[in-house]
Formats: structure tokens, sequence, C-alpha cells
């Protein structure tokens, strides 16, 4: 295997590392891969990139420079069509006494924000102080959604990790949310937010107890976990849900107002056949 061919391999690794969150089945999606072949390229024998795939990772990121790709030339993109760039925004004061905060976003070619996705490889650098670096937002994948509801506020898509909030929420899904400027004043009891801490990022129902005892109450859907405290200086930033994304679907066969549904159904048709037998003289 030649130097040449190292270095494309590795070239395109970093375009997966930047540009779908390290994640190979998240850019063969985006170029129209199968995942095989991206994987391919970093197994044992790491095969050379063809010309068909390296076209297609060219139609899907139209700013690299193919030099770049190619010979390692620099620079990386061209200067005339960016990815998505990051600014800093400062906000108020979350809650009374508190110092204000920064918001990095990312913005498209247009200014306007984007709605970054935080997967669940992303959320621990993420709440370990990605959240304030810009340069670590910037390389979020991004998308837009052409509502109206989410054109107005800076919004961030967080996926769900574990069965805490299931049957609401499912392993693997996305919430969609807005950001949260005033924790005291805005935080909606027991409404679905993510609250980012020191070390984590948590998908929860939120009772605000930041006015009396200075703490947020975290509930689960899932009765089977316990309720968690935490203390406002602990946390980072605050979202609250305005959406989802998901690929689960509710089984009727678990809903739990559909089992009490056909339990009624059951005892109704023993009363009704009691009350034949009984007419029957058949019983007392």
């Amino acid at each position: 295997m030649s130097e040449t061919q190292d270095s494309i391999n590795q070239r395109i690794k970093t375009l997966i590392d930047q540009y779908a969150g390290g994640v190979q089945r998240r850019f063969a999606q985006e170029t129209g891969l199968s995942t095989g072949m991206v994987s391919d390229l970093f197994g044992k024998r790491e095969n050379k990139p063809g010309l068909e795939m390296l076209k297609k990772i060219a139609n899907a990121y139209p700013q690299l420079r193919m030099r770049w790709l190619l010979l390692g030339e620099e620079p990386m993109t061209d200067v005339e069509h960016h990815l998505p760039k990051s600014m800093v925004k400062e906000e108020q004061a979350p809650y009374k006494g508190a110092e204000p905060r920064i918001l990095a976003v990312q913005v498209g070619p247009d200014n306007e924000e984007n709605i970054e996705l935080v997967s669940v490889r992303a959320a621990a650098g993420y709440a370990s102080g990605g959240f304030l670096n810009h340069e670590f937002i910037e390389k979020l994948p991004s998308f837009r959604l052409p509502d109206a509801a989410y054109m107005n506020g800076s919004f961030r898509a967080f996926q769900v990790s574990g069965e805490s909030m299931q049957s609401t929420l499912y392993d693997g899904d996305w919430v969609i949310c807005r950001y949260v400027e005033r924790w005291d004043r805005d935080i909606r009891d027991m409404y679905v937010h993510v609250v980012v801490t020191e070390e984590n990022v948590l998908v929860k129902r939120v009772n605000n107890r930041l006015n009396e005892r200075g703490e947020l109450a975290l509930h689960s859907d899932n009765a089977a976990f316990p309720i968690q405290f935490i203390d406002g200086q602990q946390i980072r930033e605050v979202w609250v849900a305005v959406g989802k994304l998901s690929r689960q679907f509710v089984n009727p066969r678990f809903d739990v107002n559909v089992e009490l549904a056909r339990q009624g159904e059951a005892i109704q048709e023993l009363l009704d056949f009691k009350k034949k037998l009984e007419s029957q003289g058949l019983i007392n």
C-alpha cells in the first residue's frame, strides 16, 4: 500500500470525524455509499477508494477541494463554499444572582442558525465543555426544519440514551429542543427538558425548584428509575423539548391503556355470560 493511499484514507477519516460526528454509518448515508464500502477503508486491508466513491464524496461535500482529498494540499475546503460556521451569543443570567452565559451556535451561509445534533457519542464531550467551544459546535452535524416553529430561538437536537423515558422516548430517539434562557422563570414543570450538567446530558421531565431550594427535580417516565435532584450550580444548560425524531412505534400489545381496555372487555363478557346463565336458571 502506498503512502498516498494511506493519506487518502486518513483524510476520509478526517471527513467522517468532522462532518459526520465520527459515525461511519452517517457518513455513508450522506454520501450515498454503503456502510460496508466505508468500513472497508479502515479494515485490515484498507481498501483503496475508487473513482465512483471519490465522486460521491465530492458531490456530498461540494466545499471540499479535491486536491486536498487526493494529494493532501491545503486548504481543505474552497474558500467560497464553507461548511456552516459557529458564533457565540451572550445570553442573560439563567436565574437571579447567576452570571450571564454564552451560547455557541452554528450558522449557515445566510447567517441563520442551524439545529445541531448532539449524539450519544458526542454527549460526554459536549457536557465537559464542548457546549462552550465554538470549534466543537462547528463540527456537529446539523440540519434545518422548514416549520416556522423552529425559526424563533436557538434549537438543538439531543439523542436519547437508555430506557428511563420509555414509553415517551426510546433509546436512540432524537429530542429537538429550544434553548431556555431564564431557568427560574421559563422551565415548565413536568415538561420534558434536556439538562446539561458538568458531566452528563440528561433527558427528563423537570420540576423547577430553583427559587425555593436552588435545585431541579428530574423525573423519568419509566417508574423503575428514581427521582434525581440537581443543584443549580451544577447545571450548565437547559433546553425544553419541542419535538422528536423517532423510528420507534409503540406496540399496542404493550400499551397500558390498550391492555386495560382489553381486560375491561374480558370482564364485561364474563358478567354478561353470568347474567345469561342466571336468566336460564342455571346458576343462582
